[in-house]
């Protein structure tokens, strides 16, 4: 695979991964909302769980995946 094409893969495992984790997302931005120094404790199980959602579907084998479907 092109370098190009897979950074254009990897774009698009991003971006699956993103909508796949939208509720985690939007329960994190809602902890975030109108918070500053006191997010880093209080959004702290929300960041996690929204990172653990990311990281499951953006892992080596994903992408391995993802790269054997589209070449």
């Amino acid at each position: 695979v092109k370098k190009k094409e897979e950074e254009a893969l990897i774009m698009l495992l991003k971006e699956r991964a993103l909508r796949r984790c939208g509720a985690s997302q939007r329960t994190y931005y809602e902890c975030v909302k109108g918070r500053l120094i006191s997010v880093a404790w209080a959004c702290r199980e929300d960041a996690n769980s929204m990172n653990a959602c990311l990281s499951e579907h953006t892992t080596d084998v994903a992408l391995s995946d993802l790269k054997r479907r589209w070449v």
